[in-house]
């Protein structure tokens, strides 16, 4: 490792994740996805505030001497406090949950960019590191963060304000990047996840966009021959996420590894009140009925034939529409393939679909340590 970037980055930096999919849709809208790449690409993008002399003319020097060298670059999304250190000691007591720290990998201690050591890490455990040696340093109020092995990439930037101070930015790429513990799955249902709601933010405001693939042949004459290539729609769906707290971090970054980009499909309410029940459920009942909502007409498409059921409580039920039918009154009544407890009328209902991310590529956007935004975009897909 040649070279240690000290420097705190602005809010927020970026952390990419890019896996490699090979997707082969049928017409029927079917799909075969294999994985060509075993683990994610970690790209971090990264722009500095450098305030004083010392840390220009330090960002210079090892902007000229790093690019497409090795060097170490905190993992900042892992910072944790430290409070005051002497020098001699060789056990940092913090929270190490989620944080990315690992026996024989190394930390960075550091108070600001003049001010700092690297140390190995010889064990971790829930409440703290014990170093492989101890620190040199005293420290007022320190922080520790992972030392990831980074190659930098070939171009960076350095603006000059008139404040007298400057805005750096350079791109590193992982070189051994650290998965998170992929975690045990939360609720699976038909060999799917449940996407976790509670990391889903302005559902009622989505937009969704249907399309078909298809191939339209100008015969130069104004008229347009249109061929289609799939028998079924598929929906596009933009999904803005947000992970407020280290625990619901750790939480949307397993989601996203046990997903690979576009290879794992996952369950995805709409997260509407899709139906509404016109009566309440009975214990054992197999039978939904619901203000008319044309079920009868939606049931012709694979994306529309399961429910979300979300009780008062709290409690979630995933269940399989095997037929629907008019009844008088402006009511339908719908026949699931489970049976079902008891439900008030007053449940939200939403449709579910099978989805899976359209994109190999995902950005997370690193507000601070802990707290992370995504924005990206499901499609829908059909078992």
């Amino acid at each position: 490792m040649s070279a240690i970037w000290p420097f705190r980055p602005l809010a927020p930096h970026l952390e990419a994740l890019e896996w490699l999919t090979d997707v082969q849709t049928a017409r029927s809208g079917l799909e075969l996805r294999s994985a060509l790449r075993t683990g994610p690409r970690v790209v971090l993008e990264m722009e500095y505030n450098l305030r004083a002399p010392a840390e220009r003319a330090r960002f210079e020097a090892l902007s000229y001497t790093s690019q497409d060298q090795v060097c170490g670059l905190p993992w900042w999304p892992g910072q944790r406090d430290l409070g005051p250190l002497a020098a001699g000691v060789s056990r940092l007591d913090c929270d190490t949950a989620g944080a990315g720290f690992r026996p024989g990998g190394r930390a960075l201690v550091i108070r600001h960019a003049e001010s700092w050591e690297a140390a190995e890490i010889a064990a971790v455990d829930p409440d703290g590191l014990t170093l492989a040696a101890p620190l040199a340093g005293s420290y007022p109020r320190a922080q520790a963060a992972p030392l990831l092995s980074c190659r930098m990439d070939l171009a960076f930037t350095r603006r000059d304000l008139p404040t007298g101070r400057s805005l750096g930015s350079a791109v590193f790429t992982a070189l051994d990047p650290e998965a998170p513990d992929p975690g045990r799955a939360g609720t699976v249902w038909e060999h799917a996840e449940l996407f976790p709601q509670r990391l889903w933010c302005d559902q009622e405001g989505m937009e969704r966009r249907g399309s078909r693939a298809a191939e339209e042949l100008d015969n130069r004459t104004g008229g347009v021959r249109r061929v289609v290539h799939s028998e079924s729609t598929a929906s596009v769906i933009p999904l803005r996420l947000r992970a407020d707290t280290p625990e619901q971090s750790l939480e949307l970054r397993r989601f996203l590894h046990r997903l690979s980009g576009r290879l794992t499909a996952f369950w995805l309410p709409t997260g509407r009140a899709d139906l509404a029940l016109a009566a309440p459920v009975a214990q054992g009942a197999t039978v939904l009925t619901v203000a008319a909502a044309s079920c009868v007409q939606l049931l012709a498409s694979p994306a529309r034939r399961a429910l979300c059921l979300r009780a008062p409580d709290g409690a979630v039920l995933l269940r399989r529409v095997s037929s629907a039918r008019a009844l008088d009154g402006g009511l339908e009544e719908l026949t699931v393939t489970e049976a079902l407890p008891a439900i008030p009328v007053s449940a939200r209902v939403s449709w579910l679909v099978l989805a899976r991310l359209d994109a190999d590529r995902v950005e997370l956007s690193w507000e601070r340590a802990g707290c992370c935004r995504v924005e990206t975009r499901a499609r829908e897909v059909w078992l």
